[in-house]
């Protein structure tokens, strides 16, 4: 079987897939010119949309997996094995790189900054106290198969502790906080995501229609504000 054929076929069979409550459907009789760069045959794909009624969080990397999986099993129904199939699926304008609703994008943000962060971090240079606190602002972004959650956080106080945690060897002045912070994230990033994991918890990372962590993977970054 021709690739060309092969697309031309699945919108027969590929219909309405569930990916977690995000529903992906194919355009009626819409189709779209594409290069198979395998081969160099022209032909035309079948355009993807989602139907949201629950109005969830999706990504469409996210998505797009559910979607691949069924291509898969019509490639296996039909006998049919082709490279870069992925590259060739083509979604309407409508599907965005990454989609939150207003209600959770806020549930997040009271989440973020009702987290009460004051915590004593060990480091090869020193041992910090850090008070502060996450101001609520937050987006994503998408990094290859991956997402990148970026957290604003404002330092309040940081001092240079003692082993024990308690006896201050010296304040951090405020033009130095933000070095301090930068130095902790990338080496203890484990003690920002920490406090502020449940607060993704419920409505984004649990949803494969957002984040499958079989194959995806979260990185949380600390944006000092």
């Amino acid at each position: 079987m021709k690739i060309s054929k092969f697309f031309k076929l699945l919108p027969d069979f590929v219909k309405n897939i569930d990916a977690n409550g995000v529903i992906i459907r194919v355009h009626e009789d819409e189709y779209l010119e594409t290069v198979y760069r395998v081969t160099g045959e022209r032909f035309e794909v079948p355009v993807f949309t989602v139907y949201n009624p629950q109005d969830l969080p999706y990504t469409k990397e996210a998505i797009l997996e559910f979607l691949l999986d069924e291509i898969t099993k019509f490639s296996q129904f039909v006998s049919a094995d082709f490279i870069g199939v992925k590259n060739l699926i083509q979604f309407d304008d409508s599907v965005l790189d990454i989609y939150i609703p207003k209600r959770v994008e806020k549930e997040v943000s009271e989440c973020l900054k009702s987290v009460n962060f004051n915590k004593v971090v060990y480091t090869s240079k020193a041992n910090y106290r850090i008070e502060g606190q996450f101001t609520g602002n937050y987006w994503f972004e998408m990094d290859g198969e991956g997402i990148v959650w970026w957290v604003d956080f404002k330092p309040i106080k940081i001092d240079s502790v003692d082993e024990d945690g308690y006896n201050v060897i010296k304040s951090i002045p405020n033009n130095e906080m933000e070095n301090i912070i930068n130095y902790i994230k990338w080496d203890y990033n484990e003690r920002f995501e920490d406090p502020i994991w449940r607060c993704s918890r419920n409505n984004l990372s649990s949803l494969e229609s957002f984040y499958d962590p079989a194959w995806m993977v979260w990185s949380t970054y600390i944006n000092v504000v």
